[in-house]
């Protein structure tokens, strides 16, 4: 895993009706990360109206208006890949099941220690980094796949024994094997991330 700097904070979005609890988290994590708390679920739930606003978001269950299950269930309908952890004082096994039936990455039982908490931040981090990076190579491997595809065609093996190229083929497939060359450039320096 990379090391965190001041540079590549992880962000956290943290949503609690209990203030308190809020104002230690905020204290506690933000040596770490940059940490955004919310007390009021639609005021998180504006926020992510366009865009996802942080790497991990922190979500009570139990709240009044609206419970964490909803927040989770309209957070997932955009941002499927947004890890999200649930924490809950008064969790009966109904909850536990719904929040992780509802794609919950983590729950957390409170009281829980804030060390503990630090770690599931940072662990959900690294899964949705090496998620993103798999998709990332995927991704690359499909494009590189296409352009061999395009050479193969261009020198003719694809369709006849022997082909002859004229100039326009050649620059063709010079720009196809630069192409090519940034293409597994990319993927070795992916490849090399954790």
């Amino acid at each position: 895993m990379e090391k965190i700097t001041s540079q590549n904070r992880i962000k956290v979005d943290i949503l609690d009706d209990e203030q308190e609890l809020l104002d230690s988290l905020q204290d506690y994590l933000s040596d770490t990360f940059e940490v955004t708390c919310y007390d009021k679920p639609e005021n998180l739930l504006k926020n992510y109206e366009e865009r996802a606003q942080a790497d991990v978001v922190v979500c009570d269950i139990r709240m009044p208006k609206m419970n964490g299950h909803e927040i989770v269930k309209k957070l997932r309908q955009k941002y499927q890949d947004l890890p999200i952890i649930m924490i809950s004082g008064f969790a009966e096994k109904p909850d536990v099941i719904k929040a992780l039936n509802s794609h919950v990455d983590a729950f957390i039982e409170k009281p829980f220690s804030l060390g503990d908490l630090e770690e599931y931040l940072i662990d959900q981090y690294s899964l949705k980094q090496r998620h993103e990076n798999m998709k990332h190579q995927l991704e690359l491997q499909k494009h590189i796949n296409t352009c061999y595809k395009k050479l193969l065609e261009l020198s003719g093996f694809r369709h006849e024994k022997t082909r002859y190229f004229d100039y326009n083929d050649y620059k063709e497939a010079d720009l196809i094997l630069d192409i090519l060359e940034k293409l597994e450039k990319d993927a070795a320096k992916t490849d090399k991330q954790p």
